[in-house]
């Protein structure tokens, strides 16, 4: 995995499968998505910023705070690729469960495969707390706590993210479960779901980020405190599967239009949860790196190469970041606190070796008197 937003951002692709089913859902679904790419490109949409010397000063920081494991940007995005890598695997099953049932002489993968319903129900719960525990990383929040989680879904998910969950529900919702998708999920957790999630070797991949003992549990709970969003969700868009199916028509064309034959093509071949995943780390990563730089003190510059200094290692020293008084202030400020830390450990590192050495004069001492004896 790249330890570089910037780098990821300028990896996704402005065109492909992924990218022409999002924009078809984007036509039935209320989502302000669009498909930005380019980590330059990203910085001067997000921020609003022109001045190339301070854009160059935000992609340098937006590198840094991704670095920073403690802010949990590079575990959501390793989440986001990780379960769409995972979704390759179950889209195959899928596929093959379903060619087995429709063409009798490849019967024999019927029974080699799980049911697709049900590896479509894993594959839906398990996409669920991906987004939980990325969520929650992102916010850096020790306890995962679904109904916090629901309570932002509704009321600040815009974007990428809110694209993300509409592809959830369309793609891995009402495609291959149908209109009523929220309660078979429901009732296959409540009869065989423990047995099978945990038997899923998609679960085995993501279960160590689940903290909970009871982790099929904490799944469990994570779709019921979900599942009125998404039946709200699809009750006031009035999206089905059928038009669905007909937006994603008008950008692939399919020879069985089967909805589940559909969705197991869509799991295999597309990649929306690492693609939007990624854009949305990205824009919080250069939220916080447009707050961290200033705003003064940065010069229009003029490069003699192209404006080649806007990728340039040396981009931080072009800029003028360095030079800007307010940083420069915070340096000083930073610099004289760490001699005061210094100062205060090396005193207290030097009162502790003279009191060690006077408690091993006094060791001598009684040694020596004990000897005189």
């Amino acid at each position: 995995m790249s330890n570089d937003i910037i780098e990821l951002l300028d990896r996704l692709p402005t065109d492909n499968i992924t990218v022409k089913i999002l924009y078809a859902l984007k036509r039935i679904v209320p989502a302000d998505w669009e498909n930005l790419t380019g980590g330059e490109q990203s910085i001067i949409t997000i921020t609003g910023e022109t001045n190339p010397s301070r854009v160059a000063a935000i992609r340098d920081r937006c590198i840094e705070i991704y670095n920073d494991n403690s802010n949990g940007y590079q575990d959501a995005v390793w989440l986001y690729q990780t379960i769409d890598k995972l979704d390759v695997a179950i889209g195959t099953a899928a596929l093959a469960n379903k060619v087995g049932e429709k063409i009798g002489i490849l019967g024999f993968l019927n029974k080699l495969t799980p049911k697709a319903d049900k590896l479509q129900a894993i594959d839906l719960c398990l996409k669920l707390v991906v987004e939980l525990i990325a969520y929650s990383k992102m916010k850096r929040l020790s306890v995962l706590n679904p109904q916090e989680f629901v309570t932002d879904l509704r009321a600040h998910y815009t974007g990428a993210a809110m694209m993300r969950m509409a592809a959830l529900i369309c793609l891995d919702g009402l495609l291959p479960l149908g209109l009523d998708f929220v309660q078979k999920v429901t009732s296959f957790l409540n009869t065989e779901g423990r047995q099978a999630i945990e038997a899923s070797p998609a679960f085995e991949t993501v279960a160590g980020m689940i903290p909970s003992s009871d982790k099929f549990g904490f799944i469990k709970n994570t779709f019921g405190t979900v599942s009125d969003w998404m039946s709200n969700f699809v009750s006031s868009t009035g999206i089905t599967p059928q038009s669905v199916s007909s937006q994603i028509g008008n950008v692939v064309e399919f020879a069985d239009d089967s909805f589940d034959f559909v969705a197991a093509f869509l799991d295999q071949s597309t990649n929306y949860f690492a693609h939007t995943g990624i854009q949305s780390v990205a824009r919080q990563v250069i939220l916080q790196a447009n707050e961290d730089v200033p705003n003064s003190g940065f010069e229009q510059k003029v490069s003699s190469q192209n404006d080649d200094y806007l990728s340039s290692s040396n981009t931080k020293k072009e800029s003028g970041y360095k030079s800007n008084k307010e940083y420069l202030k915070r340096e000083k400020q930073q610099a004289k606190e760490e001699r005061k830390r210094e100062k205060k450990q090396a005193k207290e590192e030097r009162k502790r070796e003279k009191k060690q050495a006077k408690e091993e004069r006094k060791r001598e001492r009684k040694q020596a008197k004990e000897e005189r004896k």
